[in-house]
Formats: C-alpha cells, sequence, structure tokens
C-alpha cells in the first residue's frame, strides 16, 4: 500500500510530504526561515527557503551546503559523487557515507523569485526527498496565500504574514497581521484557535454559551448571531490603544467566529481586530 501524502502551505510556499511526518521545527518568516521534518523521533528532511531581489547562484549555494553537510555529520563522513539537473529548475545531489547516503536539492520556483533547499537529516534511498523538492512551489508577494499546517487550513487575502505559531497539546494558535499593500506597520491582526476534544470542552454548553464566557467580561457586546450551520458570531467593541483615541471615545471592533469541526472534535475560534475591512469567517 503506498504511502499517503499531504501538503504544507505557509509563507506563500507549499510542498507534500508523508501525510505521517510532523513539522517538528519552525522558524523563519515570509521572506526566509527553515523547517524540519520528522517521523516520530527520526528526523528526515531540513527544508530552507528565501525570497530574492536577484538570480541565485545555485553553484555557490551548493558549496555552502556541501559544507554544512560535513560540519554536521564530520569531515570525511559524506562524500558529494552525484550532482544531476533538475531541468530550468536546479540541482539533485547525492552524498555517499560509510553508514549510507544522504541526498539533497537546490531548486527556483518558477512562480516567484524564491529558492529552496532540501537535504536529509540521516541516510535514506532519496526518492521522498525527491518527490518532496518537484513539489515546491511558490506564489508573489501580491496575492493572497493558502496556509496548511497543524491541522489549520485557510485561505487569506494579500499582505497578511504570519507572526506567531504555537502547536501544543491540545491547541494550536496562530496569529496573522495585515501589512496593505507591504507596508511596515500592521493595521489588523487576525488570531486562530485550534482545540482538542471540543465536545469536553463545551459539555453541555453551547457553541455560543461557551465563547461569551471566554470572553472579557470588560468588552462591550455590539452584536451576537448563530447562523443556521452552527457559526457563531460576536463582535465587541474594545478601548482603542491610542490615547487620542480614547480621549475621543473611540472604540475599536473584535470580531469572533466559533465553530465545531465534529468529524476530528475540534473547536475552531477566529478573532479579527484592526481598523481595516473586516474578514469574513474561514471555516
Amino acid at each position: 500500500m503506498s504511502t499517503p501524502w499531504t501538503t504544507l502551505s505557509m509563507h506563500g510556499w507549499s510542498c507534500e510530504h508523508p501525510a505521517h511526518w510532523d513539522v517538528v521545527v519552525n522558524k523563519g518568516q515570509w521572506s526566509e526561515g527553515f523547517i524540519v521534518l520528522a517521523d516520530g523521533r527520526h528526523g528526515k528532511i531540513n527544508l530552507t527557503w528565501q525570497r530574492l531581489r536577484r538570480t541565485p547562484d545555485l553553484d555557490k549555494t551548493l558549496r555552502r551546503l556541501d559544507q554544512r553537510i560535513s560540519r554536521d555529520a564530520g569531515r570525511g563522513r559524506f562524500t558529494l559523487t552525484t550532482i544531476d539537473d533538475i531541468p530550468q529548475r536546479g540541482k539533485y545531489m547525492r552524498w555517499v557515507g560509510r553508514d549510507g547516503d544522504v541526498f539533497g536539492a537546490i531548486l527556483r520556483a518558477v512562480e516567484a523569485p524564491v529558492i529552496f533547499v532540501l537535504r536529509d537529516v540521516e541516510p535514506s534511498d532519496g526518492l521522498a526527498l525527491k518527490r518532496m523538492a518537484l513539489s515546491c512551489q511558490a506564489q508573489d508577494d501580491a496575492l493572497p496565500t493558502r496556509w496548511t499546517l497543524h491541522g489549520i487550513d485557510v485561505e487569506l487575502p494579500p499582505w497578511w504574514r504570519l507572526e506567531g505559531l504555537q502547536n501544543l497539546v491540545g491547541l494550536t494558535r496562530a496569529v496573522w497581521m495585515h501589512y496593505p499593500d507591504g507596508g511596515h506597520k500592521a493595521a489588523d491582526v487576525l488570531t486562530l484557535r485550534r482545540f482538542a476534544m471540543a465536545s469536553h470542552l463545551l459539555k453541555e454548553q453551547s457553541m455560543a454559551e461557551w465563547l461569551m464566557g471566554h470572553l472579557n467580561p470588560r468588552d462591550h457586546i455590539a452584536e451576537r448571531e448563530v447562523s443556521e450551520d452552527g457559526i457563531t458570531k460576536v463582535v465587541t467593541e474594545v478601548t482603542p490603544n491610542s490615547w487620542i483615541r480614547r480621549l475621543r471615545g473611540e472604540k475599536d471592533p473584535r470580531i469572533f467566529h466559533a465553530w465545531h469541526e465534529p468529524e476530528l472534535d475540534r473547536l475552531v475560534v477566529q478573532e479579527w481586530r484592526g481598523r481595516g475591512n473586516p474578514l469574513p469567517c474561514l471555516r
């Protein structure tokens, strides 16, 4: 039976990987970063990404990768023996060692100026790395972006950037900020919380009762409704951070959407706060 694969999407790029692998290290942002995928306690593949303003020098990147593998594994343990071209995209490499071989790949995205570097964390047959490398895609900065990781699966409009991510036992929490037209000042904040064991959390309460019980009691409730498909929406008004706006008596809206994913027994809470155009429910 063939191993099922899934798609990981973040920071404007995506790739496929075996569904039973997990992201165990995740460091970086839209411009650059790296992840490590693992199967249980065994590290599998390290993937780095970088958005560039000029055409990357693949040979220079290969030399750095060779030095990194030598430094991590111990000088002389692996020897670079094979370099194959990936037509119009990059290179695929093999290092031979006493305890097995490791593989790597360097390739450019077709749709955006992004370079990917993948390497095995431990010896392998290279098949998973090659398939994963060929699946890597990226998109331009100004396009809507898909985010699929740790059970979260949403598509956000342009210029929303992930600023924080927690993946704990029973809770995944992600925070994005909206930088209109690629500016440096954030206008809006989106927080998604995905709780496990929703039936245990809700107990005998309705979704609306549970959500109301977890809001700040000092916030003014401006609107509350439950849709036909069970999505609870609550709009509150909160005191702004700006002292000038506080003197004027102005309020900032905070919009919550909450829903239940019964097939996985998950409870999802979407929170938007800002002064721009509110996001719709992302379910």
